[in-house]
């Protein structure tokens, strides 16, 4: 009897992986490219895994009866692309061992379809199918990458905040020895965008946050020594009839991007400016912002605008807003319009007629608004005093 060609082991015929419903090809491979750092692939690896993708099927991807293979030869692939035989094989191999794709080849190297007498059809070439039969686990990385991203923004937020503090209450030392110690570790300081790990975040967090305890317990030691009164003329225990123009004063000679912001602050709409105070931003928070506000970490006592900042931040999650959006609003329109944006769409989501439905896209829009040049704090927070029957 005359035997038959030989088929692969690995095409026998066998149900195959799948894409579920809503996933294409193209679609697997921006999932790829968005976690490639996490799954060890570089801008090499990627560049040769999308040219084999490049000569598969896209209809392969969601036929159970079909793998999707690249038939094409790697000395034309590498080619294309500018590589060498040599450098695309040692890539091959890397994608194999990261179990993104299979090289299956006939005894003699060929890569190809191949039809038998008996209709069983034989196909040898680069398979991406352990790539689809991954997509769970794929998918579950980049749900871990997002939350580490989330993660890094809000902790990069918590920086901004703890420098606020930190600002504020060197402006009540003045000349202390302290400040000059301050200083000179400012020198070392990256923009909070500069730490791009969560791990020198959070390193550079904790060393904040001993620094503002350090300031808080100087600041109380002079002011025992000197009798003065510790609470209510302190910037960080803020009278609350002190205006937010009053509170956002920095040290002279603050020179960097994110002091800049800050001074600029002082100006947000000046004729609206002397009509909040921290008690009527207080009142101006929701029921739910307001339960964060008075139960803040700290030494009790009136709200101050460090109660707030902290506030704001926790309010963020349950608002349902990436802590990236607002560190993007912050970035462009600094910190206070971003707070008081966020304390608006708080408050507007019971708007009677116009309420807001999603606080993430609003935040988003009010930031493009502000480049724009039309964002009007004012107007929307005379709005809610007008509905609530204040008047300022």
């Amino acid at each position: 009897m005359e035997s038959q060609p030989h088929a692969p082991q690995a095409f026998r015929p066998r149900p195959h992986a799948t894409l579920p419903e809503g996933w294409t090809k193209n679609s697997l491979l921006t999932l790829v490219f968005g976690i490639a750092h996490r799954i060890g692939l570089n801008a090499t690896d990627l560049m040769v895994l999308r040219r084999i993708a490049q000569k598969t099927r896209a209809p392969d991807y969601a036929d159970p009866t079909r793998s999707p293979i690249c038939f094409e030869r790697q000395i034309d692939m590498a080619a294309s692309i500018g590589l060498s035989t040599e450098q695309w094989r040692r890539v091959e191999r890397k994608l194999e061992r990261l179990r993104l794709i299979v090289r299956e080849t006939a005894a003699n190297g060929h890569r190809g379809r191949v039809s038998g007498s008996i209709g069983l059809e034989s196909c040898a070439g680069l398979s991406l199918e352990p790539l689809v039969a991954r997509l769970d686990e794929l998918v579950d990385i980049e749900a871990w990458q997002l939350e580490a991203t989330e993660r890094l923004a809000l902790c990069r937020l918590e920086i901004s905040k703890a420098r606020r503090e930190i600002r504020r209450l060197e402006s009540d030392l003045g000349d202390h020895s302290v400040v000059a110690l301050l200083t000179e570790a400012r020198t070392a300081w990256l923009s909070p965008r500069g730490y791009t790990t969560l791990e020198r975040a959070e390193a550079h967090l904790r060393e904040l946050e001993s620094l503002v305890e350090r300031l808080k317990e100087t600041d109380r030691l002079s002011s025992n020594m000197t009798g003065a009164a510790v609470a209510n003329d302190r910037c960080h225990k803020q009278n609350t009839t002190e205006t937010l123009s009053e509170s956002c004063r920095t040290p002279h000679g603050a020179k960097s991007g994110e002091e800049k912001r800050e001074a600029s602050d002082a100006g947000v709409n000046d004729e609206f400016m002397p009509h909040l105070t921290i008690a009527s931003l207080r009142d101006l928070a929701s029921a739910d912002l307001r339960l964060y506000i008075d139960h803040a970490p700290g030494e009790g006592g009136s709200p101050t605008l460090s109660n707030i900042d902290w506030a704001v931040l926790q309010r963020l999650r349950d608002l349902g807003i990436n802590p990236s959006a607002f560190e993007q609003a912050v970035e462009t329109m600094g910190w206070l319009r971003a707070m008081l944006s966020v304390i608006v769409i708080d408050r507007n989501r019971a708007h009677p007629t116009k309420p807001i439905r999603n606080p993430g896209g609003a935040l988003r829009a009010f930031t493009k608004r502000y480049l724009r040049g039309d964002l009007d704090l004012r107007a929307s927070i005379f709005g809610i005093w007008g509905r609530d029957g204040r008047v300022h």
